[in-house]
């Protein structure tokens, strides 16, 4: 609900953004040590995992079309 009284009123959320965006950076990581079977080292300055390069596919998604990223 704040996310969206921010939309409509244009004041600061709660949270910032980045905040909201690690939070949840660590759960995504869990599923994907959970898929990859193993433990994941993790650079967070690249974003991506260094020890297993394709559980890398579990950070991401196929977008369709016009969609990207």
């Amino acid at each position: 609900m704040n996310f969206l009284d921010c939309v409509r009123t244009r004041k600061q959320p709660s949270a910032p953004a980045q905040q909201v965006h690690s939070t949840c950076a660590l759960v995504h990581l869990g599923e994907a040590a959970y898929r990859a079977g193993g433990v994941l080292e993790f650079d967070p300055e690249s974003e991506t995992i260094t020890n297993y390069s394709d559980a890398n596919r579990f950070l991401t998604k196929e977008y369709r079309e016009p969609w990207s990223l």
